[in-house]
């Protein structure tokens, strides 16, 4: 069976266009500052698959006449744009030469072609489901006296087993990720999330997976995701080339 593909998306808000950082830029030199902002979302699009980073090759960074032609934009252009971009905090450029696209990780999603199919597989489940519910109705009302025992139980239920507060899951999976930045976007997407124990244990598995396959271990780490946007992708379902033994089961019993 072959590998999962995976599709990624640019996700602009739609006030992307009115935030103060992009009018400023849009403004700037007399009218290049448009040429400035469609450089950025190429840039964008271009790293989008590399979890912000931007870099020709493991052993050469991109320099500016590169981007240029990648990006198909006037070298100067880039010149001025990379400056400005470095200014107000939407790139960032490491000691050896990678190029980082701050903003990304809020901005990505993705999907795999078998999620897809299974997405829209529930889709049609659902609606089959709705269907059939509303022609069953009139036979199927509770009676008021049932709806109070039924709510009852529920309350009962819930005050036997109480809720593990969502902060204390978020730590847990905060603890063992390599790469500890942008906590505040990371706990955004754990609470869009909602993770209860059962998919927070498999979310941290999913990351002690990644920590030993090729992709995070090489390079010092460089490739690894931010904490978002392993979230948002949900890239714990992703199969990955362990470059080491798996930890066993019982270390992870530390977290739960």
């Amino acid at each position: 069976m072959g590998e999962s593909k995976r599709y990624y998306w640019l996700k602009l808000d739609r006030n992307f266009f009115k935030r103060h950082d992009i009018r400023i830029i849009e403004a700037l030199d007399h009218g290049k500052g448009k040429e400035y902002v469609l450089f950025y979302l190429k840039l964008l699009v271009e790293s989008i698959d590399h979890d912000g980073a931007l870099r020709f090759s493991q052993a050469i960074p991109y320099d500016e006449q590169m981007l240029s032609v990648v990006t198909n934009t006037d070298q100067e252009i880039v010149r001025q744009a990379i400056d400005i971009f470095k200014r107000y905090g939407l790139m960032e450029i490491e000691e050896d030469g990678t190029i980082f696209m701050t903003g990304l990780p809020n901005m990505v999603g993705s999907e795999a072609d078998s999620t897809a199919r299974v997405r829209k597989y529930r889709e049609n489940i659902k609606k089959a489901f709705q269907c059939n519910t509303d022609e069953t109705t009139s036979n199927a009302e509770e009676t008021s006296s049932n709806k109070t025992e039924t709510q009852s139980k529920k309350k009962s239920k819930d005050s036997e087993k109480e809720k593990e507060p969502e902060q204390d899951l978020f730590d847990r999976f905060w603890a063992v990720y390599p790469r500890k930045v942008g906590k505040k976007d990371a706990v955004k997407a754990w609470n869009k999330l909602k993770p209860d124990e059962t998919l927070t244990l498999q979310i941290i598995e999913g990351v002690e997976r990644w920590k030993l396959s090729t992709q995070w271990t090489k390079d010092g780490g460089q490739y690894i995701p931010y904490p978002a946007t392993f979230l948002n992708g949900e890239r714990w379902k992703d199969e990955c080339d362990i470059a080491v033994t798996k930890p066993r089961r019982n270390d992870l019993d530390e977290f739960f």
